[in-house]
């Protein structure tokens, strides 16, 4: 499998997500997916508890002198094993013909979610990724769909809003590009192109400019 890059998009509904996908996937070797419903929180789950496996082993053979195939417990190799083991799986779900250099995908389903800092911190840790926070006029946003349906709208997206500002802040480390809605399409983006690394000249306006054209939304 190739070493694959990652980019992972934060955002909420109606923000403007599928549009910023058709421009990502505009640049050549990028495959980003739509959403899958918080799919890899249940894969964090089995990474933890493969870790937990590991420091079970390191304890046992430690205390009974046993190692390698002598011993009968699960014993995975080392932590960069797992952790290598996992990031091909993530890259795999997104690119199971291993076609594509830069895979990931949106998500919309991270308001209200307990665990997310924990959870963008694991993704991080796994994929050595970039993460792009999309964000919209809540006026607008809660005007859209079934967002126009909740009084609480703007409260709880705001709320996220200010969540993820702070876990921004907190984890500097982490590389985060903050997107607005209105940057797609009143402005040039040459600075999201070059915090992922890949050249904005002619030809990438020209693509942009065709995604902008088609419609990207219900």
């Amino acid at each position: 499998m190739k070493n694959k890059k990652f980019v992972f998009v934060i955002t909420y509904g109606r923000s403007g997500s599928t549009l910023l996908l058709g421009i990502l996937n505009s640049i050549p070797g990028y495959r980003i997916l739509g959403e899958n419903m918080n799919l890899f929180l249940d894969v964090k789950k089995l990474y933890l508890k493969t870790c937990n496996n590991l420091s079970a082993y390191v304890e046992m053979e430690k205390n009974f002198n046993l190692s390698g195939s002598r011993n009968s417990w699960y014993n995975p190799q080392s932590l960069s094993d797992i952790k290598r083991t996992y990031k091909e799986f993530i890259g795999g779900i997104c690119d199971p013909d291993d076609k594509y250099d830069t895979v990931g995908f949106k998500e919309i389903r991270y308001n209200g979610m307990k665990d997310l800092d924990s959870y963008l911190i694991w993704l991080n840790l796994i994929t050595d990724c970039r993460f792009i926070f999309l964000t919209r006029n809540l006026a607008d946003t809660c005007k859209s769909m079934w967002h126009a349906k909740n009084p609480k709208c703007k409260e709880q997206l705001g709320a996220f809003e200010k969540r993820m500002t702070y876990f921004i802040r907190g984890n500097s480390y982490i590389p985060f590009f903050h997107l607005d809605y209105r940057d797609m399409v009143d402005a040039d983006l040459s600075e999201l192109f070059g915090f992922l690394g890949v050249e904005y000249d002619e030809d990438a306006v020209d693509r942009i400019k065709k995604v902008l054209t088609k419609k990207h939304s219900y």
